[in-house]
């Protein structure tokens, strides 16, 4: 199947990258750290940000989008997302590579979870063990304390850990 040209695509005018915080951030330390020059698109978008600091703005995470949307919601603040998103794919990859069925699955991997989390471990110290062991050490290292079975299969059936339930 061949995708069709759209004959108006050429009257609208193009859209602009919308610049992301997190990316700004994260693309001007790996440059700093390799000592390569700042893309131009994270430059101008953290000299933006800076900018009003010289009149003594000092919301840079503000202006970069990293603040919370709302007062009290820390938990949808574009850092504390991308953190449960990354945890919530080391769980679906976790689950998936035990196989069926799987609520047995989520119960091993909530077990393992807990278990790395009070004996964190090396991935080098057993090297070619599994394919999955360094994802585990990634998710019991990394990120917050173990979820529940509930929870885990609630991300494995790809909803979000936390959902609120509606009484009937």
């Amino acid at each position: 199947m061949t995708a069709s040209i759209n004959p108006w695509a050429a009257l609208l005018p193009p859209v602009a990258h919308t610049p992301d915080g997190l990316e700004t951030i994260t693309d001007v330390l790996v440059a700093l750290s390799d000592g390569a020059p700042v893309p131009q698109r994270a430059a101008e978008h953290l000299a933006q940000a800076l900018r009003p600091c010289l009149t003594g703005d000092n919301d840079i995470a503000g202006r970069l989008g990293l603040r919370a949307p709302r007062r009290g919601g820390a938990h949808e603040a574009p850092a504390a997302l991308a953190k449960k998103l990354r945890r919530d794919a080391l769980v679906r990859a976790l689950v998936t590579d035990m196989g069926p069925p799987t609520a047995t699955g989520a119960l091993v991997l909530q077990m393992l979870w807990s278990y790395f989390y009070t004996y964190p471990q090396d991935p080098a110290d057993h090297a070619g063990r599994s394919r999955s062991f360094p994802l585990l050490c990634e998710l019991a290292g990394s990120h917050s304390e173990p979820l529940s079975h509930r929870q885990i299969l609630r991300i494995a059936n790809g909803e979000p850990a936390y959902t609120r339930r509606c009484k009937k």
